[in-house]
C-alpha cells in the first residue's frame, strides 16, 4: 500500500525495488527469494462512501441494508469487513429478540453504530491528504490529528497506549476512548522505551534471514 505520491507499481520486475523504498529492507529481502504465484494487481479505489439509511423516514418494514451497501471505506485501513460483521451481529441480536413493529428501523439504526466508528477513523485520516476531495480539515481536525500522531508515537514504547490505539483501530472500542484521562496522560508522558531502529527478530527469524542471504550468495 502507498500514500499519495508513493504508489506501488504493477510491474512485477519493479515490485522488489519498490519494497526497498520502505523503512527497512527485510520485506524486500524476503521477496527477493520468493516465487510469485500471480501477477501484481493494483487498485486505486480508495474512496469512502456512506448512505445514512437510518435517518430516512419512513423506512419500509422488512428491508435491512448491510455491509458495503451502507458504507464502503478506503481499503487501506482494513475496516470494511469488520464494520459489516459488527452490523451482522447487531442484526442477529435483534432477530433473537423476536419480530416487532418497527423492527427494520431499529435494525438499521443498530447497524449504523459500528459504521459510525469506522467512518470517523477513515475520513478522519483521509481528510489530511492533499488529494482528498470534499470537506477540508478544520482546526479541530488538525489538533486531533496531532494528538493521534503523538499517541501513535507513544504506542511504540507504551503498552497502555498501544492497547488503547489498537482497540480503536480494530473497532473494539469507540474513538472517544482515546481521550479518556488515562490515555491522555499516557500520550502526555510519551513512550516509556527508546525508539527501535529496526524490526525485532527472534533467533529463528534471524537464522532464516541468514540462510536466505547465504542461498542468494551461493546462487550468484
Amino acid at each position: 500500500m502507498g500514500a499519495p505520491g508513493a504508489h506501488p507499481t504493477a510491474d512485477p520486475d519493479a515490485f522488489e525495488a519498490y519494497a526497498r523504498t520502505l523503512r527497512h529492507p527485510v520485506m524486500a529481502d524476503l521477496l527477493q527469494h520468493a516465487e510469485p504465484l500471480t501477477d501484481v494487481s493494483v487498485t486505486h479505489g480508495t474512496a469512502n462512501r456512506r448512505h445514512y439509511y437510518e435517518r430516512l423516514t419512513p423506512w419500509p418494514e422488512g428491508l435491512v441494508v448491510l455491509g458495503d451497501a451502507v458504507a464502503s471505506f478506503n481499503p487501506l485501513y482494513g475496516q470494511g469487513m469488520s464494520a459489516a460483521a459488527q452490523g451482522a451481529v447487531a442484526l442477529r441480536e435483534l432477530c433473537a429478540a423476536g419480530p416487532a413493529p418497527g423492527f427494520a428501523r431499529r435494525a438499521q439504526r443498530a447497524i449504523a453504530k459500528p459504521v459510525d466508528a469506522a467512518w470517523a477513523l477513515a475520513v478522519g485520516t483521509d481528510i489530511h491528504f492533499a488529494t482528498t476531495t470534499g470537506r477540508t480539515a478544520n482546526v479541530a481536525d488538525r489538533l486531533l490529528h496531532r494528538y493521534v500522531s503523538r499517541l501513535s508515537r507513544t504506542a511504540t514504547g507504551s503498552f497502555h497506549a498501544a492497547t488503547a490505539l489498537t482497540d480503536v483501530l480494530a473497532l473494539r472500542a469507540a474513538p472517544t476512548s482515546l481521550v479518556r484521562p488515562g490515555v491522555l496522560l499516557t500520550a502526555l508522558v510519551g513512550p516509556l522505551r527508546p525508539q527501535l531502529d529496526g524490526p525485532q527478530f527472534t533467533p529463528a527469524e534471524r537464522k532464516l534471514l541468514r540462510d536466505l542471504e547465504e542461498a542468494g550468495a551461493a546462487g550468484e
